[in-house]
């Protein structure tokens, strides 16, 4: 995760610590400490942090409040629900940050981007998210985006959601499709040419029709050909989630 830090925010929640992924995780175990999880139980850790909860239909998914009695996080409640929890996540990480380093500015992106992280380990904890996963592989080899909705209903997190967190403990690369262009690649594959070949933009076209399969294919990367099993299904505002994972080579 990246170190050079900008943001004084984001500068103050990191110091002390060797990395960034170890600050998240000792920052985060304070507040999940005596919690219930998975699914985390956020209520109570709004409560223990002495902050404030509303829901109301407003524009976006959420914000952080400071008023006269504190602070209070704004949800907007025809998101789904999946979607509810991570925005409410997200704004704990807001106030966390907010105590450790009062009076910075959080309004910038690598800030946003380090809330979203700090979120993702609030609801899906790497140890445990660790041994589910173990689990469900130590069933079935290969990694299929129906384990990883097994994995979303245990934590209650949305797929795309959980399909990012996956790819931060295994070896595979995850992608969306929105706009009919690829975005938010995470994985080996991330700066690789492979994910420009003919036979997945023919998978890209089929899922963004609304088609959803299983799909296997050789593709070149770092000079190497590898074979690749390709999981693919539409999500909801026209977008489609990717998930390729390495197969092993014949010899091996």
């Amino acid at each position: 995760m990246k170190q050079n830090w900008r943001s004084n925010a984001a500068k103050a929640f990191v110091r002390g610590f060797c990395d960034t992924q170890t600050a998240i995780v000792e920052r985060t175990s304070a507040l999940l400490r005596g919690t219930n999880f998975p699914p985390t139980d956020l209520d109570a850790i709004v409560r223990s942090m002495g902050i404030k909860m509303r829901k109301e239909i407003i524009q976006g998914s959420g914000f952080l409040a400071r008023n006269d009695n504190g602070l209070e996080i704004v949800c907007n409640p025809t998101q789904s629900p999946a979607r509810q929890r991570f925005t409410i996540a997200h704004e704990l990480a807001h106030a966390l940050i907010d105590q450790i380093a009062p009076g910075f500015d959080q309004h910038n992106e690598e800030v946003e981007q380090l809330c979203n992280s700090i979120a993702a380990e609030l609801l899906m904890p790497r140890e445990v998210c660790i041994r589910k996963l173990r689990s469900i592989r130590n069933v079935n080899h290969d990694l299929a985006l129906s384990h990883v909705a097994e994995i979303a209903e245990i934590f209650q997190t949305s797929l795309e959601a959980t399909l990012y967190r996956c790819a931060e403990f295994l070896r595979v690369s995850v992608f969306i499709v929105a706009d009919g262009g690829v975005q938010s690649v995470k994985g080996p594959l991330r700066a690789s040419d492979a994910l420009l070949d003919e036979g997945l933009s023919a998978l890209i076209r089929k899922a963004t029709d609304g088609d959803s399969g299983t799909y296997e294919l050789y593709l070149q990367a770092d000079a190497s050909v590898r074979l690749y099993r390709v999981h693919y299904r539409p999500s909801q505002s026209n977008r489609a989630l990717f998930l390729l994972t390495p197969q092993p080579s014949p010899e091996a």
